[in-house]
């Protein structure tokens, strides 16, 4: 069930995969050398991995918050080295890996070359951001050829995202994963909860009454959902929130299965299997971190912590300054470039505002009225709906939680639940258009986001190379 995941019909991905290609090379291209939030510490990683033939340990050090500061304000010269700036060194290997052999060609260019051919690489990996997009919505809404057009196309135009995702750096891998482990859950609810699945027989010996697919057999399932999670432990601690939802979902399959009198030992298997290969997969991550930062500090985040003194604490915050981080948030998640040094207009954010806000109103409505508008039965769509909500939620709650202890009010920080997020965000506008209206306003709405973005590469952009 879940290896057989592509939808037939796949013609609505194709002009969000031109207009992603376009926009993400001419940002790779066009942005100046390390502009990009941490971009010098995540491509110090992958040219330790080359240039050594081994992970990189995070150290005293590695991060120098004066220096850093220097070379931000000082926009980056050549005369000023990154060769210390180092402090993403405890990250998951999976992203550094992939690329490396990118470093390996271009070894001997010059830096300039080397950054570009790492973004580029970079850029060609979040394609498949938007090829499991495109599949969670023809999931979840078989049929409907304008969310299957339009979720795409607008993840596919966030100046921001566009901008994270032509830098050297493991953001777009964590958005990746994460997405692949909410279609692989939407896949196993779907399945799993339909009339005619995998069911125990009646006589009690254990064996489905249906034959089913190879594909479709409990540890089948569970090693592809393992391999998923195993990959999501090697990418980035930001995708460890998909991690709930997994339990979540086979929690809620169980008591489902109970609840209508069918076999849940098969959802206990699936999740047996799923641990076991993740464990195999990346259980040797957590092994050696134990053996080089020490057993309780398996993720490295304790010496991160210990490392990047200097780094700015938020402490206390009235209500002008939540108010001010949630504005940051905001701005930062469509277009704010560089380290935070290049917002949008006032006015361009307003419009930004209200369309979001409306947005926000019309999934509200949606939601309340899930019933009368559902494709699949209504029961079934409200619980990969739910897992879709959960996902957002758990971003947040991870971006809350870091903001408590590191001032990082940053927008890219919500991009591991991107594609649930534009979602809602279609699904909202669309419940408060006519029919006759949504197909020109969401033709409009590209458009908008378009223009932003050349905007951005011609207007933004160069207050960078300043």
């Amino acid at each position: 069930m879940i290896v057989s995941w592509w939808p037939r019909t796949s013609w609505p991905i194709v002009p969000a995969l031109l207009i992603y290609l376009v926009l993400a090379s001419s940002f790779a291209l066009r942005t100046p050398l390390w502009q990009v939030p941490d971009e010098p510490a995540h491509f110090n990683y992958v040219r330790s991995l080359v240039d050594q033939g081994a992970l990189p340990v995070l150290k005293p050090g590695d991060y120098d918050q004066d220096y850093l500061e220097r070379l931000k304000s000082a926009r980056f010269p050549s005369d000023m080295s990154i060769d210390g700036v180092r402090y993403e060194s405890h990250q998951p290997p999976l992203y550094y890996s992939l690329v490396a052999p990118v470093y390996a060609l271009v070894r001997d260019a010059a830096p300039q070359t080397q950054v570009y051919a790492l973004r580029l690489a970079t850029v060609a990996i979040g394609i498949l951001l938007l090829v499991l997009a495109f599949a969670l919505v023809r999931t979840i809404f078989p049929g409907d050829n304008l969310l299957a057009l339009t979720v795409p196309a607008i993840v596919a135009a966030v100046p921001q995202h566009l901008a994270m995702t032509a830098a050297v750096n493991n953001d777009i891998l964590s958005e990746i994963v994460m997405t692949a482990v909410l279609l692989g859950l939407v896949r196993l609810i779907l399945f799993w909860t339909s009339p005619a699945g995998y069911v125990a027989s009646a006589t009690g010996t254990g064996r489905e009454v249906e034959s089913a697919r190879w594909s479709e057999r409990p540890a089948v399932q569970g090693m592809g959902l393992g391999v998923l999670i195993g990959l999501v432990l090697l990418t980035k601690t930001t995708a460890y929130g998909s991690l709930p939802l997994v339990v979540a979902a086979l929690v809620g399959l169980i008591w489902w299965r109970r609840h209508t009198g069918r076999d849940w030992r098969p959802i206990v298997e699936v999740g047996i299997v799923a641990a076991c290969v993740a464990v195999v997969v990346a259980g040797w991550w957590f092994v050696r971190n134990a053996a080089v930062y020490g057993p309780m500090d398996v993720t490295g985040l304790g010496r991160h912590a210990e490392v990047v003194v200097g780094q700015p604490r938020t402490g206390a915050l009235g209500l002008s300054g939540v108010a001010q981080l949630a504005m940051t948030l905001f701005h930062s998640f469509w277009v704010q470039l560089g380290w935070m040094a290049v917002p949008a207009e006032d006015s361009v954010y307003g419009a930004l505002l209200v369309v979001s806000l409306l947005a926000a109103l019309g999934t509200l409505l949606y939601l309340l009225g899930l019933r009368r508008h559902s494709v699949l039965p209504a029961r079934r769509q409200k619980a990969v709906l739910l897992l879709l909500a959960g996902a957002v939620l758990v971003t947040v709650g991870e971006l809350a939680y870091y903001n408590l202890t590191f001032l990082q009010p940053q927008g890219r920080y919500l991009f591991p639940a991107l594609v649930p997020l534009i979602i809602f965000f279609v699904l909202g506008l669309r419940e408060l258009l006519a029919a006759r209206h949504t197909q020109i306003t969401f033709a409009l709405l590209i458009v908008a986001l378009l223009l932003l973005d050349v905007w951005a590469l011609h207007k933004y952009l160069p207050y960078l190379a300043r």
